[in-house]
């Protein structure tokens, strides 16, 4: 018989010593982690990485998943350290690091004591983790409805069931999947939050306050419960709250990048932009490759007047994503400023060809070009924006183009 999967043959060496529970408890937190991965929270992710090597240090596969994350978010030293020790521990681990080597662990002829119904489960456990990870969902739910007939880790399956259809848009079929896991347990906080992300979908915001509230009464350590209920409040007018719950998100999780931005936000809003500016910084600390933390930090730097810093951050903006329009238009701007009308007509160029219909663009553009001394293309550029609908537009070329 052959074995494809490290976490199978890890599940064997387990079943065959009997090691400490604390490898199943350790295999849930990954299981966790991973959810929170492919919903793009890779703080989240990290956190529940750490839990599961605190729970169990001799874990491979928990040590092995921590370097991918770690080697993913520029932290090479620590990747490496947690490569190698996972090595060391099981060398079928480096599968995960690198998916190519799954071919090098086929083994045969393998005596061990679970009986093949279990190997299976597991061979398609792997699999439909794979599948949520390549965004394959429809072979991803195939694979949980295979395993839920089989009765096999039925909440589990059915959260990741609930998570796949949220992830699919769906989220009628999101919220049958929760009510399943009613009927097993009311006390599924995995699938409080997903049904309070989907109250917020709804526009249902003091629903999604109460659904998340639940899942931090029974789980109050993990710090994106309250991430997602800020921004509940958020959007319920609740700045005060809202902070109160970045807070202790940011207090539970230093390398919480998203939660330092929503609490940037905020004080952007409320007019603290020295707050705002401390926030966005720690976001890019805790994660180098934060767009939005990059591109509002870039804005927050204009509105201070630090034009300088602002075009660093626009630089490294479209260096980090050089399809985004918006990041290409505030380049534009910070030349704009600098009087430098060629470098930013050519940056507000290319912000229009990834967006055509890019009204603020054309504006922008339009105006380094009367800048710039060259008015016919400017007018055709304003009067294009006044097409696109952009607010502001016609005034400006009645003044610099005429009726």
């Amino acid at each position: 018989m052959k074995i494809i999967t490290s976490l199978f043959i890890l599940l064997l060496s387990f079943g065959a010593i009997g090691q400490s529970y604390n490898r199943i408890d350790a295999m849930r937190l990954i299981q966790e982690g991973d959810n929170f991965l492919r919903m793009g929270n890779w703080e989240y992710a990290l956190s529940r990485y750490n839990d599961a090597i605190v729970m169990d240090p001799d874990y491979a596969d928990a040590l092995m998943k921590r370097a991918v994350l770690y080697e993913q978010t520029g932290r090479a030293r620590e990747a490496s350290m947690d490569y190698q020790r996972a090595l060391s521990l099981n060398p079928y681990s480096a599968h995960i690091y690198d998916q190519r080597l799954r071919k090098d662990m086929i083994a045969s002829d393998y005596i061990n004591p679970i009986n093949q119904q279990e190997r299976s489960n597991l061979e398609i456990e792997r699999m439909l983790d794979d599948c949520i990870q390549w965004d394959s969902y429809e072979l991803a739910l195939a694979n949980i409805d295979t395993l839920l007939l089989r009765g096999y880790n039925q909440q589990l399956e059915l959260e990741k069931k609930a998570l796949v259809y949220f992830l699919k848009n769906d989220l009628k079929s999101s919220m049958d999947a929760i009510n399943q896991i009613r009927k097993i347990s009311d006390s599924s906080y995995m699938a409080m939050d997903l049904e309070g992300l989907i109250f917020l979908r709804n526009g249902k915001n003091k629903d999604a306050i109460f659904r998340f509230s639940q899942a931090i009464a029974i789980n109050p350590t993990f710090p994106v419960f309250y991430f997602n209920r800020a921004m509940a409040y958020r959007l319920d007018g609740n700045n005060e709250a809202a902070l109160i719950d970045l807070n202790t998100a940011i207090k539970k999780s230093k390398e919480n990048a998203e939660a330092y931005v929503l609490r940037a936000l905020i004080k952007k809003e409320d007019g603290d932009l020295k707050g705002a500016l401390k926030d966005y910084s720690s976001a890019i600390d805790a994660n180098p490759e934060n767009s939005d933390a990059l591109h509002n930090r870039g804005y927050v730097l204009k509105l201070m007047g630090d034009y300088n810093a602002a075009l660093t951050d626009a630089n490294a903006l479209v260096r980090l994503d050089p399809n985004s329009a918006e990041h290409w238009n505030l380049k534009g701007n910070m030349h704009f400023l600098y009087n430098q009308y060629r470098e930013a007509i050519e940056a507000y160029t290319n912000a229009i060809a990834m967006n055509p219909e890019y009204a603020e663009a054309y504006y922008n553009r339009g105006l380094a070009q009367m800048m710039n001394y060259m008015p016919r293309q400017g007018c055709s550029d304003l009067k294009e924006s006044e097409n696109l609908g952009y607010e502001g537009a016609a005034e400006m070329y009645i003044n610099y183009c005429g009726k």
